[in-house]
Parts: structure tokens; sequence; C-alpha cells
């Protein structure tokens, strides 16, 4: 089996860093031609521009201030951006990146109701009622509240995320590359069983 590298992949956060700004780019020229380009597609262009501004939050929480760090082939990982130095947990910055893909999602559905509604008043035919509509916009955005909240609720302490798994932890020891982590860890399994 092979061995688990826990060291710091620098090279990852410039990977991060150059995504973000080219995905930043790339969003902030869309918001401009949605608000400035696009006086043709009527009130269409007010759900496209909240799905632009969706992307781009997603965009920046994803690369600046989460960076998630996947620890393959266990299912770990931990943040290195922007939230994790101010003390935000790994499990707030995936709550935050759960809200924000929701939202575009929601968002994006939004942009085919609208155009739905478009086309079948142009064709009269299978036109929902204004009322359905925002019943949907209404659930959606309660059931994105309901998940942000469940997920953030579900948030263990390191001590009660550790119990009953601490003779599990001493075989993960063994995996370690990275020099001094393993007495680090034998110290903190010790710690943990007391």
């Amino acid at each position: 089996m092979h061995g688990i590298d826990f060291s710091i992949p620098y090279w990852m956060a410039i990977y991060y860093h150059i995504i973000g700004i080219i995905s930043l780019m790339f969003d902030v020229f869309s918001i401009y031609l949605v608000l400035y380009k696009s006086e043709k597609i009527d009130n269409f262009r007010y759900f496209l521009l909240v799905f632009q501004i969706s992307c781009c939050l997603t965009d920046i929480h994803l690369t600046f201030l989460m960076q998630p760090v996947p620890l393959y082939p266990l299912v770990a990982g931990y943040a290195m951006g922007f939230l994790p130095k101010l003390g935000a947990t790994p499990h707030f910055c995936m709550c935050i990146l759960i809200a924000c893909l929701i939202f575009q999602i929601e968002s994006m559905i939004f942009c085919f109701i609208q155009k739905h509604q478009g086309i079948s008043k142009t064709l009269r035919k299978f036109t929902m009622p204004n009322t359905l509509v925002g019943l949907l916009i209404t659930v959606f955005a309660l059931n994105r509240s309901t998940n942000f909240g469940c997920f953030l609720s579900s948030f263990l302490s390191k001590r009660n995320s550790t119990r009953g798994h601490v003779p599990a932890l001493s075989e993960i020891c063994a995996l370690f590359v990275v020099e001094g982590e393993v007495s680090r860890m034998k110290e903190t399994i010790r710690n943990l069983s007391v």
C-alpha cells in the first residue's frame, strides 16, 4: 500500500490562484456583458446576472477563501485558503461551499424557468402561473437555508470526532510520509485515549 503524503502542496495553492484569477476575469466580463450589453433580453438579464454573481461567489470561495486539499486515498482533506488562516474550520468552509453551490444551481434553474415562461408566453402553451414561480423561489430559498443549517449543525468537536476510532488512528500513523509527524500523531492518540 502506498504512503499518504500529508505535506503541504504549495503547487496547489499556486494552481488555485491562477485558476481563480482567470475565472474571476471571465466572471467580471460576463457580469459586464449582462449589465451593459444585453438590453434586448428584457428582464431575463436579471436572472442571468444573479446566476453570474453566484458563479463569481463560488469561484472566489473555492479558489481564494477555501482552497480544499484532498488526502487521497482517505476520505478526508483540509483547507488552506484565507478563511482557515483566520481560524475557520474546514467544516465551516464546506458549509459555505455547499451553500454557494446550491445557490448557483438554484439560480441556473430560475434562468431555465424564466426562459421557459418567455417561450411559453410566445407560444401561448404550457405557461406556469406566477404564484407557482413565487412558490418555487420560496421553497428553493428555504431549501438552501435548511441544507446549510443541517450541515453546519453536524459539526463534531475534535474530541468527539475521534471517539471510538483511536485504534484505527494508530494503524493510519504507519502510512505517514512526513518526518516527525508519526511521533506527533502517537502523542495525539495517547492524549485522546486518556
